[in-house]
């Protein structure tokens, strides 16, 4: 006799903990660098959409893809946190590669650890989002006259210099019409969007 869903399925511990019912995972714990990702991929399911996602955006940090900018745009709850952070672990930690990635992948991403900036639009940091992503990204100096006096734009030439030819992984996270940047600012998004800016110089 065949077992209802009930019968067959166990809850995994973790849906108990209160940490992960509070709904997202927050992108800070990428620049943080809590923990090495396995537990991360432990406890979740590499879907069709992950894995393209993977493909693309490791293959534009190898070099390999023209590929720049990724735009997420699925309903609330859609997952689209979720597969920022899983691309951003596998971004910045080169042995997961290999345990999580189709092999013929993981055999053409051939860049160590990338550079990542991520930005959530709930937040306002007095130095504005090009100003934060430029921090994170080790450019606090380079991008202060932009920020400082007021909010001045940023051209091509000056994102440029500052993410130079290192592997460069850009996260934006809830970017409204209030937080949206400026046309020669960070890739511009739609309302509860999240897009996703690989850079390889």
């Amino acid at each position: 006799m065949l077992k209802t869903v009930k019968q067959a399925c166990r809850f995994n511990p973790i849906i108990r903990d209160y940490r992960m019912s509070q709904g997202i995972e927050n992108l800070a714990q990428l620049i943080n660098d809590e923990g090495d990702g396995r537990e991360f991929f432990s406890r979740n399911f590499v879907t069709h959409g992950m894995e393209q996602l993977f493909r693309e955006g490791l293959l534009r940090l190898s070099g390999k893809s023209d590929q720049a900018v990724f735009e997420l745009t699925q309903a609330m709850g859609g997952g689209k946190t979720h597969m920022m952070i899983a691309l951003g672990l596998l971004a910045r930690h080169p042995h997961l590669r290999s345990e999580v990635l189709p092999p013929d992948l993981a055999a053409r991403v051939d860049f160590g650890t990338a550079r990542i900036a991520a930005f959530n639009g709930r937040n306002n940091p007095d130095n504005y989002i090009w100003g934060e992503i430029a921090s994170q990204l080790g450019a606090e100096d380079a991008i202060k006259p932009y920020w400082a006096n007021g909010p001045k734009a940023v051209d091509q030439r000056k994102w440029k210099e500052i993410i130079g030819s290192e592997p460069t992984l850009i996260l934006l996270e809830w970017i409204t019409p209030a937080t949206r940047p400026t046309s020669s600012s960070p890739p511009p998004a739609t309302t509860t969007s999240s897009p996703m800016s690989t850079w390889r110089g």
